[in-house]
């Protein structure tokens, strides 16, 4: 348990200048979208941020002047407030904010080294995930909170000490596997982190209540079915707010007898009962289904075609839920057909959705729809 929070102190403030530039979706490859309205939206791709008013028409470039280069991991609270993490060799990580739709950017030194991935509950409370290390199977990395808009930071616990023994690692509560997918805590104290587990391991879901100064492993209260406690899975936070969580657990099939099946955990309070609908069946010949939620009832779930064991390429699907998950409907987007590659996917309330993909190198497509996913048109933004 950590005792005492050490602030990291603010190393470096300055408000930055955008690069003004139109692109057109053609030369930008999104990998991480944020649609925070029906109209606006915040893009992120290897170097830069963009953002759009009119639905992913145009996008202008609000990457900061001193930027350069790396990929960026970023997110967005509103047209206004948005963040991204961006790693320089010999600094460690850099957080970027901005408060006023990428006008300004103030940054902060993170940590002192590895990379960061960063999560934003509202204007003031945020989470971070700085990896030190990893190899093919381990990990070391600490969790920091932030009640000050990512001003100061504090850690509040990490990856157990054992193949890694790094000073930072001591006390901490969580597995030091290479697959945390996810791990974002709420301004009240409730939190999760999720990620992947191999044949007869127990399912990655570890959760906290009091801010992320202890976790604990709470898969064995998932209703998982007993087979699918014994194969690989992959767990994602799909959606949280508050009390409320969505986890969307992809239990891959490992054997003939094995079924490939996406399954759905809620929770209306802070993780003490969870309700799973029957799972969702899947192609054995797939691969990881992705989720993406607007809430709590209405999401989408991604799931990507890989060739069968003849070669043959399959197609990929997309489902739908507006109940949580107690029933699910398959859509045919005209891009399931083909290889290309979704490399983002986001809602920003039931009915509007934005869908980045990339069919090679330099090439890609950004697509929109305004009915659920019913229906998609292809963007010819500039």
């Amino acid at each position: 348990m950590w005792h005492l929070l050490a602030l990291l102190p603010l190393l470096s403030l300055v408000a930055l200048s955008p690069v003004w530039a139109l692109r057109t979706s053609a030369s930008v490859a999104f990998h991480s979208l944020h649609l925070v309205s029906a109209r606006d939206a915040w893009g992120y791709s290897q170097g830069g941020v963009y953002r759009t008013h009119d639905g992913g028409r145009h996008w202008q470039n609000r990457t900061p002047a001193l930027t350069s280069g790396g990929l960026l991991e970023g997110g967005a609270l509103d047209a206004r407030h948005a963040w991204f993490t961006v790693s320089r060799a010999g600094e460690g990580p850099r957080l970027y904010r901005t408060r006023d739709g990428g006008v300004h950017w103030t940054w902060t030194r993170l940590f002192r080294q590895g990379s960061a991935r960063v999560a934003f509950r509202d204007s003031q409370y945020g989470t971070a995930v700085v990896q030190l290390d990893r190899d093919r199977t381990h990990s070391a990395f600490v969790v920091l909170t932030s009640r000050d808009a990512g001003a100061h930071w504090g850690q509040v616990n990490s990856a157990r000490p054992g193949h890694f023994r790094q000073a930072l690692l001591q006390g901490g509560d969580l597995p030091d596997v290479s697959g945390l997918n996810d791990l974002r805590i709420q301004p009240g104290g409730f939190g999760l982190a999720c990620g992947l587990s191999g044949p007869d391991q127990r399912p990655y879901v570890w959760q906290t209540r009091d801010g992320g100064r202890t976790f604990r492993d709470v898969a064995g209260q998932l209703p998982y079915a007993p087979a699918e406690r014994r194969q690989f899975s992959s767990t994602r936070l799909a959606w949280s707010a508050g009390p409320l969580a969505v986890l969307l657990s992809d239990v891959q099939a490992g054997a003939p007898n094995e079924r490939h099946v996406a399954r759905l955990f809620r929770t209306e309070d802070a993780g003490r009962h969870w309700h799973t609908p029957a799972p969702l069946a899947l192609p054995v010949h797939s691969g990881a289904a992705l989720p993406a939620f607007a809430d709590a009832r209405h999401g989408w779930v991604w799931v990507r075609a890989v060739p069968d064991d003849q070669g043959q390429p399959g197609v990929s699907q997309l489902w739908r839920t507006g109940n949580g998950g107690e029933n699910w409907r398959l859509l045919t987007p005209p891009f399931a057909a083909t290889a290309a590659e979704l490399t983002a996917l986001s809602f920003a309330d039931p009915q509007h959705g934005l869908a980045a993909l990339r069919l090679g190198a330099g090439v890609s497509q950004l697509w929109r729809t305004d009915d659920a996913g019913e229906h998609w048109t292809q963007l010819d933004a500039s």
